[in-house]
């Protein structure tokens, strides 16, 4: 899992260095807006308020469309995230807190705390 995680990140940065190559303007711009979209929606809503905290509730279409966001965000599947941040709100910036910015550094975390075990 870790290793197809590392891939997927990888060809996803290979991707967005050789799309100013490749792309016209127009063409960047709507994989920008499509990404910001799918970035605003797989991680805060989807990841963190839905999955993690079950904040609000859905129906069948809308579970499975947050899903895919969240997965197509790149943080890996939605069980290990939400794993992964209960552990974070039991250990809030203490030792065992898997995504604390002040014990294991912001890049760390940003660019996947996730690869960890």
């Amino acid at each position: 899992m870790i290793k197809k995680m590392k891939i997927l990140w990888a060809l996803l940065w290979i991707g967005l260095i050789s799309s100013f190559f490749f792309l016209t303007l127009e063409q960047w711009l709507i994989c920008l807006i499509f990404g910001y979209f799918l970035g605003g929606i797989g991680q805060p809503i989807a990841m963190h308020k839905y999955f993690s905290h079950r904040a609000f509730k859905t129906n069948k279409f809308w579970h499975y469309f947050l899903m895919y966001t969240a997965v197509m965000v790149g943080s890996g599947s939605t069980i290990v995230y939400k794993s992964t941040h209960i552990k974070h709100h039991r250990y809030v910036d203490k030792d065992g807190d898997p995504h604390s910015p002040k014990l294991i550094g912001y890049w760390k975390v940003f660019f996947g705390y996730f690869f960890q075990n």
